[in-house]
């Protein structure tokens, strides 16, 4: 089977991270893989340097790509030259700027996988594209594949729907029973205004004022709103407690150095962060938004709270710091359920299945 994986973003993140592994996936099936992707983007960088054997072609996509005759026409002929049997894609923004130039080059089965519950506009642009250049969307949790069909029906309508997941390395992210001489708190998200970073950094404060433990909160990540999160916490007065660490390459030992993870997205498919904190049998702390109901059941492997309730969320906290021993079970209760359901291997095997039954 020869499969492509088309992706015009250049930061490394969920999707992109997503699409490399898939293929890594793929590879030791001894499929063929080509590569769509920006050639100064990470995702491109990375294949290249670890599999050099797989065609990569650079691309580029613009807001009016879908409406440029010129840039269509070159899709068509890149897509004819390199006949995949499937197309996967991570973005409807990207549908739009070349399912369709996929579809007249041949291509015959176009899958969507969708990680975030946001749907694309009802517009004519959207519909058109998705109604003739989609075949499959795969949603990674009930509530996105929810939002799909609500939000954009005239989208996707009469486009097959399916459920896979998604699944982390429970081999390699481990739990180490480190002793802490300080309670640590933390997150692994990128620098954004989704992840909600300015309510955990309230919650802390809030926190600094109903509990006399020491603690500590180590945030890892980069991204745009890094100077101005830096700048917030400064401003409160907490920088002796709040720490940004930049980017982590070694997870493993980020989370084993953690106590509880404190997650504070405004929306999120299945929440990678979630599953790396429960491999490391880590407590979490979430808002109750978008899928967070379908991974987290509260009280046994985490606390939901009521979305941006920064006080709630500040007290859920106190009682994780002041009784650690107690809320130990929650994270070996969220590491029993990333093995069953959010294992990587099990994972992986259900979407080469899919794929290969198409």
């Amino acid at each position: 089977m020869r499969i492509g994986f088309f992706n015009s973003y250049k930061v490394w993140g969920g999707g992109e991270k997503w699409h490399y592994e898939m293929m890594e996936q793929f590879i030791a099936h001894n499929d063929e893989c080509v590569l769509f992707a920006p050639f100064d983007g990470e995702l491109y960088h990375r294949v290249k340097k670890n599999f050099s054997h797989v065609e990569s072609h650079s691309i580029q996509v613009g807001k009016y790509t879908y409406l440029n005759p010129v840039d269509q026409l070159s899709f068509i002929k890149l897509f004819k030259k390199n006949k995949v049997d499937i197309l996967i894609f991570n973005s409807f923004v990207d549908i739009r700027a070349a399912a369709l130039a996929a579809k007249k080059a041949g291509v015959k089965k176009i899958v969507l996988r969708v990680g975030t519950p946001i749907a694309p506009a009802q517009k004519k642009s959207y519909i058109r594209s998705f109604q003739k250049g989609v075949d499959y969307i795969v949603g990674i949790s009930d509530e996105i594949i929810n939002i799909f069909k609500n939000d954009a029906p005239d989208v996707v309508s009469n486009i097959a729907f399916h459920k896979i997941e998604n699944g982390i390395d429970v081999d390699r992210i481990v739990p180490m029973d480190i002793e802490h001489s300080t309670f640590t708190f933390g997150n692994c998200s990128r620098l954004t205004d989704q992840k909600g970073f300015p309510f955990l950094i309230q919650s802390v404060e809030k926190l600094k004022e109903l509990t006399s433990e020491n603690f500590k909160v180590k945030i890892a990540g980069t991204g745009e709103d890094q100077e101005l999160l830096e700048k917030l916490v400064q401003e409160k007065g907490l920088s002796d407690t709040i720490e940004f660490v930049g980017h982590v390459e070694d997870i493993e030992h980020f989370y084993n150095d953690l106590d509880a993870l404190a997650f504070t997205s405004k929306f999120e498919g299945t929440a990678r962060t979630v599953l790396e904190a429960w491999s490391t049998e880590l407590p979490v702390i979430s808002y109750n938004v978008s899928s967070m109901k379908e991974m987290i059941e509260d009280g046994k492997d985490g606390f939901l709270i009521p979305p941006f309730d920064t006080e709630t969320y500040a007290h859920k906290m106190k009682e994780i710091v002041e009784n650690p021993k107690k809320y130990k079970s929650f994270g070996k209760s969220g590491r029993e359920k990333v093995m069953e359901t959010y294992n990587k291997k099990k994972q992986y095997r259900k979407w080469y299945d899919y794929l290969t039954s198409l």
